[in-house]
Parts: C-alpha cells; sequence; structure tokens
C-alpha cells in the first residue's frame, strides 16, 4: 500500500503481539476495510500463533483514531444490527488473547468502542476521549452504549452520550474508562507493554479462562431479543434524520451545526 492508505500491521516480539492501524488522510478514522482487517488479523494470531499471548492494539503517529470514517456512514437501510465496529468489538472481548488498548492524541466515537472492548486502556495526558452521536445527529448501538455504561457508570455515560464533550485521560481514568495515565506518551507505552509481558507471563490458560468467565458475567442480563430490535429501528430513523444530514454537511463545510430535533423521514446524504 502507499504511504497514505488505510493499513493494518502486525509485529510479535515473544509472548506480544503488537496490532498497529493507519489511516492516516483521516485521523486514524476507522473504515469498514480496517475494521474487518484488525478482526482478521486477532482471528489469525489466535490460530497460527500458539505463542502469542497478549496483544497491544494501538493508532499509527499521534493519534489512535478520530472514530468511525464520517464518508462512510451507512444509508439507514443498509444498517446492520451487528456492524462491523460491533463485530470487532465483539471478537476482541471473545478473544483467549488479552487485549491492551495503547491510547494516544484521540480515541473517540467508535474507536473510543474499540478500546472499551478491549482488557486495559493506557494513554498520556494529553489524549482526550470522547462519544459523539450528539454532535452528529445518530445514534450508537445499543451493544457499544452498554459498553461504555458498563466501564463508567450511569452518570459518566450520562455526560458522554449526552453532551459529546471530549474529556481528559485524567477525567477518563476516575470513570474506569482509563486504566492508567502516563505523563508521556513514552510512559503511557512502557506501562501497556509492561502489564502486557507481565500477563503473557502467567498461566497462559488460567488467564484466557477467566477473562471468558469475566466476559460471560458482565454480559449477563443483556438486552432482550425484542429490545435489540427496538432500539435498533431508533438507530435507523436517527441516520435518516435532517439532524443527521445537517451533521454531516457541517462537517464538510467546517461549521458548527444547526440542530432542528425533526424527526420527518429524510435519507441522510
Amino acid at each position: 500500500m502507499s504511504k497514505g492508505d488505510a493499513e493494518v500491521t502486525c509485529a510479535i516480539k515473544g509472548y506480544v503481539a503488537t496490532i498497529v492501524f493507519a489511516n492516516p488522510r483521516q485521523r486514524g478514522a476507522l473504515t469498514p476495510e480496517l475494521l474487518a482487517d484488525l478482526r482478521r488479523i486477532l482471528r489469525d494470531l489466535e490460530l497460527r500463533f500458539p505463542n502469542v499471548r497478549t496483544v497491544v492494539l494501538r493508532g499509527s503517529g499521534e493519534t489512535f483514531s478520530s472514530g468511525f470514517a464520517l464518508d462512510r456512514f451507512p444509508e439507514p437501510d443498509e444498517l446492520d444490527l451487528q456492524d462491523r465496529i460491533e463485530e470487532l468489538c465483539r471478537a476482541i472481548e471473545r478473544s483467549p488473547l488479552v487485549v491492551v488498548a495503547l491510547l494516544r492524541g484521540v480515541a473517540i466515537g467508535a474507536a473510543l468502542d474499540v478500546a472499551a472492548a478491549c482488557d486495559f486502556r493506557f494513554a498520556d495526558q494529553d489524549c482526550r476521549l470522547g462519544i459523539t452521536p450528539a454532535r452528529l445527529g445518530i445514534l450508537y448501538s445499543a451493544q457499544g452504549t452498554a459498553r461504555i455504561h458498563r466501564l463508567v457508570g450511569p452518570d459518566a455515560a450520562r455526560r458522554l452520550f449526552f453532551t459529546g464533550d471530549l474529556m481528559t485521560a485524567e477525567e477518563a481514568s476516575r470513570f474506569g474508562l482509563v486504566t492508567e495515565v502516563g505523563a508521556t506518551p513514552e510512559d503511557a507505552e512502557r506501562a501497556a507493554y509492561a502489564l502486557a509481558v507481565r500477563i503473557a507471563d502467567r498461566a497462559p490458560l488460567s488467564v484466557s479462562g477467566s477473562k471468558r468467565m469475566i466476559t460471560a458475567i458482565e454480559a449477563a442480563g443483556g438486552l432482550s431479543v425484542a429490545d435489540a430490535a427496538e432500539l435498533h429501528d431508533l438507530r435507523r430513523s436517527a441516520l435518516r434524520s435532517p439532524d443527521c444530514a445537517e451533521a454531516l454537511t457541517a462537517f464538510s463545510e467546517k461549521r458548527k451545526p444547526v440542530f432542528t430535533g425533526e424527526e420527518k423521514t429524510g435519507v441522510h446524504g
């Protein structure tokens, strides 16, 4: 691939694999292809590299990711109940490998959802994190919303989703969204890899079994099929809304969107 293209690479050192995704033209924005590649590489590590026990997931350069690529928004009728974002998140949560997210620059929207699916999140003090559907006129998936809610609790979840504001890594750490904050990117990187190596040195079956137990416990009492379908219809309605179209137009015109809250049906551009 050329330097400006989106790509995913993987390197292995001892028991620890490092997965790096890059989309420099869009500040690390996640495309459907990047999400699929990340899932494929994680699965490849599970099946073909038995010595790998932990994974560090990171963006390239100075940014983790600005979120899902806005130019790749699905049409309302194309919105799947389990999209590429959720497929990757579930793959991370169900993987026997312990996954550590190394955050830098920004981790916004879908990127923060992916990071929340990881077992740990390390960031430096200059990193900013946020969930921004209120700025885009959209709704997150029920699964992604539940994932953030589980990590940060009801008050912080409401603040994140209702305002769309970005919070510092220090603030995020107080809510449990960030595991540890480093004074510099290098400090965060050292701490992330130190934990990855320490976990990789433990009994693999015990660690993977404990991860499976914890994941099952957290998933207990989840949404019913009917509730999930109803919430999914809300997401489609939001994608059809004039506010969503206005947000995308304002983004391309580099201006602040003007939201009206109208509910009339329309196809976003």
